[in-house]
């Protein structure tokens, strides 16, 4: 019953922005954009790279606010439905039971309510990753490549969660073609962006950075490197921290990279929520190891690691199920907060284990 009515919000609240505030932002930022105003400096929550601007164009930038709202929540509902039938194919269930357990994954997720409630951009990051991914591994040709070099280019609207999956796409598929056409295809969206500001491309950048130095990091976020590190009292060590974790993601992947595709895809979407600032609605990540998590239990053989995916998959499952709002509020947000975050240590130890037993397999 709860996403139904998380769903409805941005229907019956009123006011300018109601029910997606963060889309209404985006919509605001994508319009000044290209009317040529200076928007880093005027929005000072305008925190997206220039290339995310002309990304978003094609379904914010020519509708007026309620019909572009509109839009963007059908697409994000469509979104993640394409999501629910993707895991249904590739978690391996056999019987009515387990395929209902695959596509439901999605929707239990209370990251899944948050993010379209917010007009936020997972659900549709997160498909355009899927489908890039599987294209390139699974693929043969140039329209393949060409497509998924498309659809990755498109999920760095989002960079803070599009980036680690890049390792993927550079090691998995065995050749270069979909990395290059998606820095190829990322490039000219920025070209396009640039364009169309009176700025240099170096102002711009500059001004890009300047608002998220300025982004208040402490307020909201939960569950990530930059959150810890400040309750250590070292906040400035979160950008290193975080380019660290990336590259021991690059080095995994790359000795991992014959070890199955959702699998390596479980373990990215973890370091990926883990690596930098993120709130709840990037809680939509989880989704990912859990279609992982329920393919090992699905397929797996019985043994030590497929009781460990069990067990993990049972406790991500349960997490979704608890209400989100413990995490904004004064109920528990700590004790909640500690739960999620030990169950994404777990799942990332035993999709870690289920990689290196599956690192002589050709990828799937």
């Amino acid at each position: 019953m709860r996403l139904p009515i998380q769903l409805a919000r941005p229907f019956r609240t009123a006011g300018e922005a109601a029910g997606a505030p963060d889309l209404h932002l985006r919509f605001g930022e994508v319009h000044a954009w290209f009317a040529g105003q200076p928007v880093y400096p005027l929005l000072p929550d305008a925190i997206y790279p220039p290339a995310t601007y002309a990304l978003l164009w094609p379904f914010l930038g020519w509708l007026a606010w309620p019909q572009a709202r509109l839009a963007w929540f059908v697409l994000s509902l469509a979104a993640a439905a394409g999501l629910a039938l993707l895991f249904v194919r590739e978690c391996g269930g056999r019987t009515a039971s387990e395929k209902l357990l695959s596509a439901i994954l999605v929707f239990v997720a209370y990251g899944t309510g948050v993010t379209v409630t917010m007009g936020q951009l997972g659900a549709v990051v997160l498909l355009a990753l899927a489908g890039s991914l599987l294209l390139a591994v699974r693929g043969r040709g140039l329209r393949d490549d060409l497509l998924a070099g498309l659809l990755f280019a498109f999920a760095l609207v989002k960079p803070s969660i599009a980036i680690p999956f890049f390792w993927l796409l550079l090691f998995l598929p065995r050749r270069l073609r979909p990395a290059f056409l998606a820095v190829g295809a990322y490039a000219a969206a920025m070209l396009v962006a640039v364009l169309c500001q009176p700025a240099a491309a170096a102002d711009l950048l500059s001004g890009w950075v300047g608002n998220v130095a300025r982004e208040p990091w402490r307020v909201g976020g939960y569950g990530n490197l930059l959150n810890a590190l400040s309750v250590l009292g070292h906040p400035r060590l979160a950008l290193p921290a975080g380019g660290a974790a990336l590259l021991l993601l690059g080095l995994f992947v790359f000795f991992h990279r014959r070890a199955g595709l959702w699998t390596l895809i479980g373990v990215t979407a973890l370091v990926a929520r883990l690596f930098t600032y993120h709130r709840i609605y990037d809680d939509i990540l989880v989704v990912f190891p859990l279609a992982a998590l329920l393919r090992l239990v699905f397929l797996g053989e019985p043994g030590p690691l497929h009781r460990a995916a069990s067990a993990s998959f049972g406790l991500l499952f349960l997490a979704q199920l608890l209400p989100s709002t413990l995490l904004d509020t004064r109920l528990g947000p700590w004790a909640f907060r500690s739960f999620q975050v030990a169950g994404w240590l777990m799942a990332l130890g035993v999709l870690t284990a289920a990689a290196w037993r599956e690192r002589e397999r050709p990828a799937c």
